[in-house]
């Protein structure tokens, strides 16, 4: 009986001090190239998405949707902090939709879209 309480105990003042908290393994989106709304010109484009955690990159991805709804997945790289990807990417005139998602390496998922427009 004396062992779960000093567990319980120990459990508690390590979950006071931060270190066991969920929060710190959700992502989120920092940056990116496009931002939301923003207006680019026809032809290779570079896309950049920075989170402020570290992803799993091997279950995470990019998808670009065009206005009809056509999901193209894009082939990027990711810095070996595993917290950007990158990918220049043919792009011609029309609205789309840049949706990502990333897991963590522990199983967390994030999502999120950035619409804009190329000319």
């Amino acid at each position: 009986m004396k062992i779960v309480k000093k567990f319980f105990l120990i459990a508690a003042l390590l979950m006071g001090a931060g270190i066991y908290t969920n929060a710190a393994s959700a992502l989120g989106l920092t940056s990116s190239l496009p931002k939301i709304n923003q207006v680019v010109h026809a032809g290779n484009q570079q896309i950049i998405l920075k989170y402020d955690n570290e992803f799993n990159p091997f279950r995470s991805r990019i998808l670009l949707v065009d206005a009809s709804g056509m999901p193209t997945l894009i082939p990027a790289t990711t810095t070996m902090d595993y917290k950007e990807v990158k990918a220049t990417y043919p792009l011609k005139a029309r609205k789309y939709k840049l949706q990502w998602e990333v897991w963590t390496w522990k199983g967390d998922k994030s999502s999120g879209e950035i619409p804009f427009t190329v000319q």
